[in-house]
């Protein structure tokens, strides 16, 4: 945007257009893709994540890698992974563990291909170490320890990981990782995320819970799973309310998230936190008064509420609940 102020509401990035693909990095840095495969490139640049051959912090987005044909972008703490139509892996920024897969340990401020790598689907990147999944189902990672792979080093180099088979999705999160496999089963690794126990595996585990699974997702320290038939599951760090449980509490196993009824329009909550209003359709208003007044002490739930101390609500004549107005 061109200034360093926080801002509490969504602001246009005007000098992106026809972007296919955005990613935020946990290093304050950010990459967009467009559909000419452009990569555009601004936030931080200590380690060359930029990819500006230079170490120069950028405010607005700024043209990044002249690479040809990239159909994916991504990114972990201060690393960026770029994948080409061609199936080939570039990589750059951050190298102290090897997560660039260059065979060395040496920061890269503009991109180098991972030679290792060939017929590429798919890349991911989590805080120091990266994944790829190949047209034909095989699961590589390197980086970082706790990868799954012989010997718990960090692997400067892909290495397969060799208990994976006919994998169709991968995703990495600040040290774990998640592969689904073509039959919707999940398995996960490091630390003991989706497992149900506090061991630390080393070698990547089924989760029992999760069955026909159509799309995995993670970032920071949890993960999503969504189901065939439209069933989300969420467990790892819960400290922000992430996993959507109404709760704090961290789950080592998947927990199945429970979704506000697609009749309720939006929540509004007024000055004194014990007293809830909704404004919902009328066939879901009295219904879910009362479970609602039962949640106002949920922190989290009180997060999904908007703020609405300006108006005056006129109570329903219908309802003997002190929380449910006229919408």
């Amino acid at each position: 945007m061109g200034y360093s102020n926080k801002q509490d509401t969504p602001q246009p990035v005007t000098e992106l257009k026809g972007v296919s693909q955005i990613v935020a990095c946990e290093s304050d840095h950010s990459l967009a893709l467009t559909d000419d495969s452009a990569i555009y490139v601004w936030g931080k640049n200590t380690y060359g994540q930029l990819s500006l051959g230079n170490r120069i912090e950028q405010r607005t987005p700024k043209l990044g890698p002249k690479l040809k044909g990239v159909r994916q972008i991504a990114a972990g703490y201060a690393h960026c992974l770029a994948l080409t139509k061609d199936g080939n892996v570039f990589g750059w920024g951050w190298n102290e563990c090897g997560q660039l897969g260059l065979g060395y340990l040496i920061d890269q401020n503009t991109p180098r291909r991972v030679v290792a790598l060939q017929n590429i689907s798919r890349v991911a990147a989590g805080f120091t170490y990266s994944l790829a999944l190949t047209a034909d189902g095989v699961v590589y990672t390197w980086g970082s320890n706790d990868l799954c792979v012989p010997n718990n080093d960090e692997h400067h180099a892909p290495q397969p990981v060799p208990e994976l088979k006919d994998i169709k999705q991968i995703a990495a999160g600040d040290n774990h990782s998640l592969a689904l496999t073509q039959h919707g089963s999940v398995f996960a690794w490091s630390p003991p995320f989706c497992l149900g126990n506090v061991g630390y595996p080393t070698t990547p585990q089924q989760a029992p819970v999760l069955k026909y699974v159509s799309q995995i997702a993670q970032r920071g320290l949890h993960a999503l799973a969504l189901t065939a038939n439209g069933v989300a599951y969420a467990w790892g760090e819960n400290n922000h309310g992430q996993l959507g449980l109404r709760h704090w509490e961290d789950k080592t196993a998947p927990h199945k998230v429970n979704f506000i009824p697609d009749d309720v329009e939006k929540y509004v909550e007024r000055l004194n936190s014990d007293r809830i209003w909704i404004l919902a359709k009328e066939k879901s208003r009295h219904r879910l008064c009362d479970e609602l007044k039962k949640k106002t002490e949920h922190k989290f739930f009180r997060s999904l509420v908007k703020n609405d101390s300006n108006k005056q609500k006129n109570k329903d004549p219908n309802c003997q609940q002190s929380c449910c107005p006229i919408s």
